[in-house]
């Protein structure tokens, strides 16, 4: 059955289907003009099972060309794409620039004056006795599970600090050695 809808002067559009009381449990197809689009044309599949006045589980906007999947509220100007639970990709993701909202803590704590550095021996041992670095997963870990890449930018970013605090101490070092020399000349 066709539900031809108009509840307010700036909402208009079709519902194809089942609709129970409040939309809890309905099933259906709409298509139409609403203000939560800003009058903008939708298509939007529902299967609610007990969510009332949720947003579809899929909608297409043709003309920003914005695409909703999940119970994601229609997306902002800045956005194409919103899916509210994991997505799989068989492929190739190509894009100029990818943001990671990390949950981590970013590690600028690694050059407060308190931060335990630890000694490239102790580096040194960790390694040949797991052949990867302190703190990450080894290459089968990653292999077999994946990886949270926000997690693995801050680590990354962490090592990186490390070693630029590792080059200060070998400068340091370097400068004595370099005046010890010339003191023997």
């Amino acid at each position: 059955q066709i539900y031809p809808k108009n509840t307010t002067a700036r909402t208009t559009y079709f519902k194809i289907g089942e609709n129970y009381e409040n939309n809890i449990g309905s099933t259906h197809l709409e298509m139409g003009l609403t203000q939560t689009t800003n009058g903008e044309p939708f298509i939007q599949g529902n299967a609610k099972h007990g969510v009332p006045n949720s947003f579809g589980n899929l909608r297409l906007q043709p003309i920003s060309g914005a695409v909703t999947i999940g119970e994601t509220p229609p997306l902002g100007t800045n956005f194409k794409l919103g899916v509210d639970g994991n997505v799989i990709v068989k492929g190739n993701i190509v894009t100029k620039r990818l943001y990671c909202n990390a949950t981590a803590t970013f590690p600028d704590y690694v050059f407060d004056d308190n931060y335990k550095l630890m000694s490239l021996e102790e580096t040194e041992k960790f390694i040949k006795i797991n052949h990867h670095l302190p703190e990450f997963d080894s290459g089968k870990t990653y292999s077999k599970d994946g990886m949270d890449m926000g997690k693995l930018l801050i680590l990354l970013t962490k090592k990186t600090e490390e070693l630029t605090l590792y080059l200060i101490q070998m400068k340091k070092e370097n400068e004595v050695l370099k005046k010890a020399i010339d003191k023997l000349k």
